[in-house]
């Protein structure tokens, strides 16, 4: 430190000589002092081992910075002129040297082994004012001087920069690697709620499409297409909410498809009508009865506002009435229209300083709000967002103790021309043919006005009255004048006697009691009433009416015809659904290749109607060989497959293709890991879609004859429960403390073997649920080998093989669990003695489950 001194003492005696700067310009003394001094600290850090090259690279610029706090310097480059591959450094960061013109630069050598020279660049005003001064002779010298200072430098940046810098890098460092393992233990929370929500949402959604494709009454059918609608509603917000770039407001997409105003409308009042029933509300949905054409736009958002704001309305409706309007305004140029939709209640109401508040993310109009009537506030603020985004606008009017009305309108582009439902064109024919008059009882007056309107544009003649004793009269009075009513429609709650005892009051009268009569009311009441077999009423319908659904019940009224099936429809869902498969097909040449003899046997059994030609392969290689010969039209391709894997194989097939210029086969990945990263990897490969297992038949097939049509969307990949997690990432794994769970109740999924066992027959079944139980005794003791010889992938193929068999026979805990025995493996975490004690326990219970499976199926 002393020699520091004198060596200083001695530079600034120099400097201020006048031979090298006669004005003794302390501006210049003060650049080159700044500019020695970080020189001399950037050496250091260059030339120290503290650093990491990333941490290093973040000194380095903040050093930069510091030369850019003068003036007179318009910016500082680190470069290696011996080494371009090196790169360069600038400052100002993401501007460099262009910020500011440079018309000379200052150089100074820096010994180290990446960086080795400074440049700092001057301003048009410090070149003149240098060279009044001489500058570049007091420059020299300041250099001098600056470089007897290195040792102070380096001290006062270890002691005044060095460390707080250090500090601040790790402190940086340590923030990021905090926010990814957040975003890590959000994405692994969402998949697991996901699965939670899903395994049940599965059973309901698929026993409810079988019971759509068995021989149904009206009612029943009703209901079970409302489970239906209901579950694929929550099934797309699931959906929704696993995706990322959905969440954030900014990424959420929209999609345009056509769709009908009506069925999107019904649709939401169908699934908040059951509330309604039980609050004692009436439900009233007043739309237009005819639109010559469908709509362009994204319906499952529309239909998801509007049963957030029917929900609110039922929800915070203590008694009265609840009523969806809408309108249609079309544009000049006739190509869209702008859709108005209004739900209006007479509920509780808002206080208007209350009103916008309700938008806003977990807002209610109070504290007493929430307790009494539960939520998490979000409906509102989604429903605007989603508005918005649809180009519209939504608004609240409301009066406290009288009722609110929720208020939105968006713009949405026509489609094609509509086809008139077969049941109004008959009932028009039959009312040209023959006048028709119906009498109307329904106590209140909106119903009525809109039952009149409906049935004037068919042509029927329409009596009303809003009390039953009225209701006894005009019909008494009809048939004493020779001039009958040909039908009555009744709603079931009514003041001083119902529906149902005025029916019974009307078959009891001479003269009427053989008047055709339609009750409309709850599905509840509907339901209850179509098991009784003594029930006075020739049809029943629900609440809110469809005007086809009125249109059919008319029809089959007059003619005397038993309700039935809906006529709209000459066969069966399932079998009008197997000969438009057939029909598309036929002929097909079609390459199933999965390393499961299980997962074979069932796609095999899920195409095997369609009539196509099917080819097998146990593996990549053997599909390369089967393509590198006859060309298939589809290969659905197992991903995680032993000798060669599906992406491998897609890769080689593709190379083959292009070699001897063929037109390519349509490759679909299968597998159980639908995560965003398999997907992207698939079309890496060069696969054009994804299809996750367990398959279901309607979604594979959909997803083939799309291929087949030229009509497969981009994200075909997404045909089949495009989701964030399977059970391969959202079940409990040994590599987790929900290991230690107990063996679960349900180990077979009645749902998923319902359906097997119809496709493929009980023998089959029983047969493949032995090959399962074969297969598993295998499997846990080649991993227990594979374990103790440290052989990780070998014990994860085994584990993926046997998740494959178990997900297609309904095992579902069993292949959740190999799954994430399959994923910790890959990872690298091998699982403890206690944790394959406890996949051992679960197979056991499985296999005695299989056992019982195999035996009733033998029976």
């Amino acid at each position: 430190m002393p020699i520091f001194f004198v060596l200083s003492s001695f530079g600034l005696l120099y400097i201020q000589n006048e031979q090298m700067v006669d004005a003794r310009d302390a501006l210049s003394t003060r650049i080159g002092n700044s500019v020695g001094r970080t020189a001399t600290s950037l050496e250091k850090l260059l030339n120290s081992d503290q650093f990491t090259d990333s941490t290093q690279s973040v000194a380095v610029q903040q050093l930069l910075l510091m030369l850019l706090g003068d003036q007179a310097v318009s910016c500082a480059r680190m470069t290696n002129p011996d080494n371009p591959n090196i790169g360069t450094i600038v400052a100002p960061v993401g501007i460099g040297c262009n910020f500011r013109p440079v018309d000379d630069w200052l150089s100074v050598r820096i010994f180290s082994d990446t960086y080795t020279l400074l440049e700092v660049g001057f301003s048009q005003e410090e070149l003149a004012q240098a060279r009044e001064t001489q500058m570049e002779y007091s420059l020299t010298v300041l250099l001098g001087a600056l470089m007897i200072s290195m040792l102070s430098s380096w001290v006062a940046f270890r002691i005044i920069v060095g460390r707080p810098l250090n500090d601040l890098i790790s402190d940086l460092v340590k923030a990021r690697d905090e926010a990814d393992t957040a975003s890590r233990a959000k994405t692994r929370f969402l998949a697991n709620i996901s699965h939670e929500i899903r395994t049940p949402m599965n059973g309901i959604i698929g026993t409810a499409e079988l019971l759509s494709e068995s021989q149904l009454t009206p009612q029943q059918a009703s209901s079970v297409q409302t489970i239906v609608n209901s579950g694929n509603s929550l099934m797309h917000i699931i959906e929704d909410i696993l995706d990322f770039a959905k969440i954030e407001a900014e990424k959420l997409e929209m999609n345009e498809d056509e769709f009908q105003l009506s069925d999107v409308i019904y649709d939401a009042s169908d699934l908040v009508e059951p509330t309604a029933a039980i609050k004692g509300l009436d439900l009233v949905v007043d739309i237009p009865d005819t639109l010559p054409h469908g709509f362009v736009g994204d319906d499952i958002r529309l239909r998801q506002v509007i049963l957030n704001l029917l929900g609110n309305a039922v929800k915070f409706c203590p008694s009265g009435t609840v009523r969806l309007s809408a309108t249609v305004a079309q544009h000049e140029d006739g190509n869209a229209s702008d859709l108005t939709v209004a739900v209006q209640d007479t509920g509780i109401g808002i206080a208007p300083d209350k009103l916008e508040a309700i938008f806003s993310p977990f807002s209610q109009a109070n504290d007493t709000t929430t307790r009494d009537f539960g939520g998490t506030g979000l409906g509102l603020t989604i429903s605007r967002e989603l508005v918005n985004r649809m180009g519209g606008e939504i608004s609240a009017t409301s009066t406290v103790g009288e009722g609110s009305e929720f208020r939105f309108t968006i713009p949405l582009r026509h489609g094609r021309p509509v086809q008139q439902s077969p049941a109004i064109t008959r009932l028009k024919a039959m009312s040209e043919t023959t006048p028709l008059r119906v009498l109307a009882v329904d106590d209140m007056d909106v119903n009525l006005q809109i039952l009149q309107r409906r049935l004037a544009m068919w042509g029927v003649d329409t009596t009303l009255c809003a009390a039953p004793a009225e209701a006894l009269e005009c019909l008494t009075n009809a048939a004493a004048a020779g001039t009958p009513f040909d039908a009555m429609i009744l709603d079931f709650d009514m003041p001083d006697i119902n529906g149902q005892d005025l029916a019974e009051i009307i078959r009891g009268e001479e003269g009427i009691d053989a008047t055709p009569m339609i009750l409309l009311s709850s599905v509840a009441v509907v339901t209850r009433l179509a098991r009784d077999p003594s029930t006075p009423f020739d049809a029943t319908l629900t609440k809110p009416l469809r005007p086809k659904r009125l249109a059919r019940a008319l029809c089959a009224v007059l003619s005397g015809e038993s309700l039935g099936l809906d006529p709209d429809q000459d066969k069966s869902a399932k079998d009008a659904g197997q000969e438009k498969y057939t029909g598309f097909l036929r002929g097909v040449d079609v390459l199933v290749v999965d390393d499961s003899e299980i997962n074979r046997e069932v796609l095999g059994q899920q195409l095997a109607l369609t009539d196509c030609s099917l080819r097998f392969a146990v593996n990549g290689a053997e599909a390369v060989e089967e393509c590198r010969g006859k060309r298939p039209d589809i290969v659905l391709m197992d991903i995680s497959m032993p000798v060669m894997g599906g992406f491998e194989a897609t890769r080689a097939i593709r190379a083959h293709e292009r070699a001897i210029n063929r037109r390519p086969s349509t490759i679909f990945a299968l597998s159980a890991n639908v995560l965003q990263e398999h997907k992207d990897r698939a079309r890496a490969a060069g696969m054009d879609g994804f299809i996750g297992k367990p398959t279901r038949r309607a979604e594979l097939l959909d997803a083939i004859s799309a291929a087949q049509l030229g009509t497969m969307p981009d994200d075909v990949a997404q045909a089949t429960r495009d989701d964030t997690e399977t059970p391969g990432n959202a079940a409990h794994t040994p590599g987790t403390a929900s290991a230690a769970t107990p063996v679960p109740a349900v180990l077979v999924l009645d749902d998923e073997i319902d359906e097997l066992r119809g496709m493929i027959g009980a023998e089959k079944l029983g047969t493949l649920a032995q090959k399962l139980q074969d297969q598993g005794d295998e499997v846990l003791d080649g991993i227990r080998s594979d374990l103790a010889a440290g052989d990780l992938p070998g014990a994860a193929a085994r584990a993926h093989k046997l998740a494959g068999g178990a997900g297609t026979l309904g095992c579902r805990p069993l292949a959740e669990a190999m799954a994430g025995l399959e994923q910790d493996l890959l990872g690298g975490d091998a699982p403890d003695a206690a944790d394959i004690e406890r996949l051992s326990e679960l197979w056991r219970a499985t296999r005695d489950a299989l056992s019982r499976l195999h035996t009733a199926s033998a029976a």
